[in-house]
C-alpha cells in the first residue's frame, strides 16, 4: 500500500549560510507517531540518504534496539556503517514527504543538531533553488517521471 503523496511547497534558505555556498534550511520537522523534533538541515544533493544526528534520533525514540538494519555509506575519508530507520514524515517549509528512510550517525561537533537532507526526500520533487529570493521551491513531479 502506498502512503500519502508528497506535498509540494517552498522553504526559505538561510541567506548567511548561502553566502558561504551552503544551503541551510531552518526548523525541518522530523515526525513520528508520538511527535516531532525540529532540526536545521544542510541540503545535500550529493547524498542519497537523509542523515539525522544521533541526539535527534534518540528524542524520536530511535535506537540500536529498534533499527531496521545498518547501511555502509561512503563518506569523505572512507566508509561508515550507520543505523537505518524510517520516519513517518519530514516537513521542510510547507513541503512534506511521508515514510522517509533515514540513517543515524554522529555528524561531528560542527554539525549537531544539523541533519543532511538528501535525495531520499528531495527526489520526490522537482527542485528549484532561487538564490535571489533565498528559497527552495519543491514542486510536484509529473506522474510519468521516474523517482
Amino acid at each position: 500500500m502506498l502512503g500519502p503523496s508528497p506535498i509540494p511547497g517552498r522553504v526559505g534558505i538561510d541567506p548567511d549560510a548561502s553566502a558561504e555556498s551552503v544551503l541551510l534550511v531552518r526548523r525541518v520537522a522530523l515526525g513520528v507517531i508520538g511527535g516531532e523534533q525540529y532540526v536545521d538541515a544542510l541540503v545535500d544533493t550529493g547524498s542519497t540518504y537523509c542523515i539525522v544526528p544521533r541526539r535527534a534520533a534518540r528524542l524520536l525514540g530511535f535506537n540500536k534496539d529498534n533499527r531496521l538494519g545498518t547501511t555502509r555509506v561512503s563518506v569523505v575519508g572512507g566508509w561508515r556503517r550507520m543505523d537505518r530507520h524510517h520516519v513517518e514524515r519530514i516537513r521542510v517549509g510547507t513541503a512534506r514527504v511521508h515514510s522517509v528512510p533515514i540513517l543515524v550517525d554522529e555528524m561531528g561537533a560542527g554539525f549537531n543538531p544539523v541533519m543532511l537532507l538528501g535525495l531520499a526526500f528531495l527526489q520526490k520533487f522537482n527542485v528549484t533553488i532561487d538564490f535571489d529570493r533565498d528559497e527552495i521551491l519543491l514542486r510536484s513531479r509529473k506522474a510519468n517521471q521516474p523517482t
